[in-house]
This record gives structure tokens, C-alpha cells and sequence, in this order.
């Protein structure tokens, strides 16, 4: 898998921005205000590595496991808290 230089990103943001699991909201001007999504500009390989990580990482009992459940428990949508562990 090529990860197109990822070694010269240097913060988190950037390294999510190239992985595609950015959040990208939703605006048009001051009245419009949709649900966000995650930017899917990024590397789709990268994007589901990620996705698929954190989704066996939610069976798990360690500190990722539960900063899942306590996503879920605060009203978290499944997909939300899914890409928030994945970011």
C-alpha cells in the first residue's frame, strides 16, 4: 500500500485529511446547516484500513474500546463514534 509521502505530513489534521476520515461539515452561509460528514478526498485504501481498524478495536476491552463505548453512551451515532476512533 503507498502511502504518497505521508512523511512529510506533520500533524494529525493532515495526516486524516490524506487518510479521508477528515470531518467536512456541512454550510452554505448562515442558514444551512447539515449533517457533517468525513471529507472522502483521501486515500480510500488508507481510509478503510483505518475504518477497519477501529471497527475490531470496538470489541475490545483496552482504553480504545472504551473511549468507543463512552461515545456511544454520550448519544454518538455507531458511524460517528466509529470514524472519531479512527481519526
Amino acid at each position: 500500500m503507498a502511502t504518497d509521502g505521508c512523511a512529510v505530513l506533520e500533524t494529525g489534521k493532515q495526516r486524516a485529511a490524506h487518510a479521508g476520515i477528515a470531518p467536512a461539515p456541512f454550510q452554505s452561509g448562515t442558514s444551512v446547516h447539515g449533517r457533517g460528514r468525513i471529507s472522502k478526498t483521501g486515500n480510500a485504501h488508507l481510509r478503510r484500513s483505518a475504518c477497519l481498524a477501529a471497527w475490531s478495536v470496538t470489541r475490545n476491552k483496552g482504553h480504545l474500546g472504551d473511549f468507543y463505548c463512552r461515545l456511544r453512551a454520550h448519544g454518538k451515532p455507531a458511524e460517528v463514534a466509529l470514524i472519531a476512533l479512527g481519526h
